[in-house]
């Protein structure tokens, strides 16, 4: 019988098998377009969440505003469908939207919720990037998309598993909303201590605070291998989700538990730093300067300051290398200027600071719990 594993006890009824554009209509003809609208495109859509509604007059419309959007309307995106910022229509607006070409609009005579959620599914993703051409930038033809067959209930099974997952994205998106509103009062926070700080603070050379280390490897795969991202420090396997064993590590810099290290090439001209609190003993790319502070700074201090401070981010500006690609070599690093208050000062904040990013891994952990059940409801719940 065709059936998911899970589903509610009240439905025995067989699923089917039904073509994307046998059940929906996809990018149905728009009327002209209004005087003023709201344009949805690929940059004002993350994580479901339409972040601007910025209202646009006509005559300043970009050429990619053409459709007409409706109420319970599912805008998938056809460009890089990877990133998956899908977007759902859920409340009428005085403005009526305009969806980018970016999106296939589809507008479907099933429970249009259900499908919006069945287009996050795994299975139907890769269906798409199978039949997306381009490399930069793979995109799926919409008549494509329509073609792919998807398997679906009765409207009613539809609408009972709808309302979950609608209940359960709500949840998500409150707590994602949480996270950002304790970022946004860490940000305060980092303003307040390190650029409108009326504490007396001396001036240092970056070279006065750390002691390089420079310890590489001689075996291959001596370690675990590590990757300073703008999220921190990840096992490199984890991150990219791959295999990294054959690859030939022999003289990468070996970075202890409690040192610093940031990725020394940039494409954005971003320097992240992150203090290595992962594991005892990791290896990372030679590429990558590793350190740790004198005995008299505090080491959390001192890397909230070089991430966050702008100040210091203006002297990385002033001093980085390169044209398409920047560079801040260690060299270059120790010569900037840092401020720093006395060191019980500096552990006073680095508390304060501390407390907060705590606040923010128990929410991450959270937001973490609800995604996983949600990624095991959908692997249950559909065929």
């Amino acid at each position: 019988m065709l059936a998911p594993k899970l589903r509610f006890k009240e439905f025995n009824d067989e699923w089917k098998k039904e073509r994307l554009n046998k059940i929906s209509t996809i990018n149905p003809k728009s009327d002209n377009l209004p005087n003023k609208f709201i344009y949805i495109d690929l940059e004002s859509v993350q994580k479901g969440i339409l972040l601007n509604k910025n209202i646009i007059n006509k005559i300043h419309a970009p050429s990619r505003a053409q459709r007409t959007v409706k109420l319970n309307d599912i805008l998938f995106q056809t460009v890089r469908p990877y990133q998956q910022n899908n977007y759902f229509v859920s409340e009428v607006c005085d403005i009526p939207y305009i969806a980018s070409t970016g999106y296939a609009l589809i507008r479907t005579n099933q429970d249009p919720y259900f499908i919006y959620t069945l287009m996050h599914r795994q299975d139907f993703l890769n269906k798409v990037l199978d039949m997306c051409t381009g490399t930069s930038f793979p995109a799926i033809n919409s008549n494509d998309l329509g073609t792919i067959e998807i398997k679906i209930p009765l409207k009613k099974e539809q609408e009972k598993i709808s309302e979950l997952f609608s209940l359960l994205n709500k949840k998500i998106e409150l707590q994602q909303r949480k996270i950002e509103v304790l970022k946004m009062y860490k940000r305060g926070l980092i303003h307040k201590i390190f650029d409108n700080n009326k504490n007396i603070s001396n001036q240092y050379k970056i070279s006065e605070c750390i002691n390089i280390f420079d310890r590489k490897t001689t075996k291959n795969n001596e370690f675990t291998i590590l990757s300073s991202t703008k999220d921190g420090i990840k096992i490199q396997d984890d991150y990219f989700n791959r295999q990294t064993a054959s690859v030939n590590n022999i003289g990468y810099k070996i970075i202890p538990r409690n040192y610093i290290t940031y990725r020394s090439m940039s494409d954005t001209g971003d320097f992240y730093f992150n203090i290595q609190n992962i594991i005892d003993i990791g290896i990372v790319s030679p590429a990558y300067p590793v350190f740790n502070t004198i005995d008299t700074i505090d080491i959390n201090y001192f890397t909230n300051y070089i991430n966050f401070s702008s100040q210091f981010k203006n002297q990385i500006l002033i001093n980085k290398e390169g044209g398409t690609r920047f560079a801040l070599s260690i060299s270059k690093f120790s010569d900037l200027v840092i401020e720093l208050p006395k060191y019980e000062i500096q552990l006073y904040y680095s508390r304060i600071i501390s407390n907060t990013d705590k606040k923010i891994i128990v929410e991450e952990n959270k937001l973490k719990s609800l995604n996983i059940l949600k990624k095991s409801l959908l692997q249950q719940m559909f065929i």
